[in-house]
Parts: C-alpha cells; structure tokens; sequence
C-alpha cells in the first residue's frame, strides 16, 4: 500500500483517517491495526519496527517519518504487539484485538533510553555491574518491569549481554537484556518444559524454552522442537546448552557432548 504511505508523510492525520475506512471490500474478515507513534515530547518517531505476533502469524511494518504505521490485513483474533525503535524502550500491548472488517487503532508513546554492551561482573542485591572496556559501570534493578528483575536475577558473571536503561533518579535504572552464550556442564536436572545445568564449579541453571504463539487457549506454547531435544537428555548426560535473552534465559539448542 506504497499510496497509503505516500498520503501519511504528507498528511498524516488525513492519511491516517484514510487508511480507517478505505479498502474494506478487498479484504472480507479481516482487520488492521494502524495508529501513531511518537516520543514523550509528541514529535512523530519514524522507523520503527512493529511486530505482531499470534496463532501461526507473524507481521511486521514500520512508521513513518510521520509516526504512521500500519499492520495490514491480519485474521480476526487476538495478538501480541510489539514495538522497538533505536534510542528508546521496547513496549508490547499482550491483548491487541483484532475485529473482522475493522480497523483497530493503536498509538504509542515512546520513552528515550540507553544501551550498554558489556560483560557481566556481578548481579546480586539489586545492582548488575558490567565491565565495559575499562571500567564497570552499575545498573539498578527496578522490581518492574517484573520481566527485567527475571533476567537480571539470571545472569552469571562472563555473561555478554546488551543492557537497555533509562536515567531516573541520578541512577541507571535496567529495563532489559538481551544476550546469547553456551553453556557446557552436566545435566543435574529435568522437567517436562524445562533443564537444569551445571557447568564444572559453578552454579546450577535452569532454561526453558521458548515461548512460540499467543495465549495458551490459542496454541501457544513452549517450542516444540527445542522440547523434542530436552526430551532426549537424561540426568547426568554432558552437555553444550546456548541460550539466549531477552524474556529470561531461553534454551534455543543443547546437544550432548563427550
């Protein structure tokens, strides 16, 4: 819909209106979700990247210089919405409904933020400490959002991790991490969804896969295929487990070794 694009950089609030109402009959059961996207100062942010992830979909779209954005025809259902842009926090709307023939409106507000990519020294007592070249910097650990408290209360000192935070208070307060690492060890526990490692004098830890769709009672689910591999460990095997961040420590592969 390059015209519609065209019409929001010139006339956003006219296009967006356009885009409400035009184009239904192409489209029979099925809906978009359009809006605006702007920073905490009401200037439009454009590029960036939104997501909208459900039962076996996956969409995806950018704003415009002038904030617009929009998902194009999706299914009626329910979704998560997810959005990320350069220089600000990540956010995600878990419940964005989406109505046969209808147009569903979502705005944002985008708040600035910070990256930091370092190695992990410590993260204990509310604080993770980076080593970033040759100093080590210090991050605060909100009790929200409850899934940074998660990630921060997972990592282990040599962890490479990339940090997003904001300054509030005089201090660097921690919103999330992301990150990728092996881990090699034995396998001193397993669940149905879950192992638990534990590398040669270290600590022992646990993953769980990834979670893959929507709500339960719509299919979503831990992912299968990293399941079928959990289910072929048994405890005491030896093992090369990567995972990756963010959303907790999410086991992606594992295999035995010698």
């Amino acid at each position: 819909m390059k015209t519609n694009r065209l019409l929001a950089v010139a006339f956003p609030a006219v296009a967006l209106g356009w885009l409400f109402v035009g184009g239904a009959q192409a489209y029979q059961g099925k809906g978009r979700v359009v809006g605006f996207v702007r920073d905490e100062a009401g200037k439009p942010v454009g590029g960036a990247v939104l997501i909208l992830r459900g039962e076996g979909l996956v969409a995806d779209a950018r704003s415009t210089k002038s904030g617009v954005y929009e998902l194009e025809w999706c299914p009626a259902g329910m979704y998560r919405l997810e959005i990320k842009a350069d220089g600000y926090l990540a956010q995600a709307r878990e419940s964005a409904k989406i109505e046969r023939d209808k147009d569903t409106r979502v705005d944002w507000v985008l708040r600035r933020a910070e990256r930091t990519k370092g190695t992990v020294v410590s993260a204990e007592n509310g604080w993770v400490r980076l080593k970033v070249g040759n100093e080590a910097i210090s991050f605060a650990v909100p009790r929200f959002p409850k899934v940074a408290a998660l990630e921060a209360s997972q990592l282990t000192p040599g962890d490479e991790v990339t940090v997003t935070w904001i300054l509030d208070g005089g201090r660097k307060c921690l919103k999330d991490v992301e990150g990728r690492g092996t881990v090699v060890g034995a396998v001193t526990a397993l669940g149905d969804t879950w192992v638990e490692v534990t590398a040669p004098g270290g600590k022992a830890q646990r993953f769980v896969p990834p979670w893959v769709g929507g709500s339960p009672d719509r299919g979503g689910g831990p992912d299968r295929e990293v399941l079928k591999k959990l289910g072929r460990l048994r405890v005491g095997m030896k093992v090369e487990l990567t995972w990756e961040m963010p959303e907790g420590r999410r086991v992606v592969d594992v295999k035995a070794v010698d």
